[in-house]
């Protein structure tokens, strides 16, 4: 007899609505929100993360010119490939 295991990864908000559903306490509720905060926090982070590399990986090069000075002001134009 074989036995199978799946996993459901569950996500903070799926949580909440569990612990609405069971009349958790609100600290419980609150712990929960935060939680689910910071979830998304990484979410973003971490889909910013792929949105650079994808653009890192498709931008051309930039190679610097001539330097130009204004006085306090200095920076490189940039000359195209």
């Amino acid at each position: 007899m074989t036995t199978e295991l799946t996993v459901q990864q569950q996500t903070p908000m799926a949580l909440i609505q569990m612990a609405v559903q069971a009349n958790a306490d609100p600290d419980k509720l609150g712990k929960l929100m935060d939680l689910q905060e910071r979830w998304e926090a990484k979410q973003a982070a971490d889909a910013f993360g792929q949105a650079l590399a994808d653009f890192q990986s498709e931008c051309p090069p930039v190679h610097k010119g001539r330097s130009i000075d204004l006085g306090a002001w200095r920076w490189s134009t940039v000359c195209r490939a």
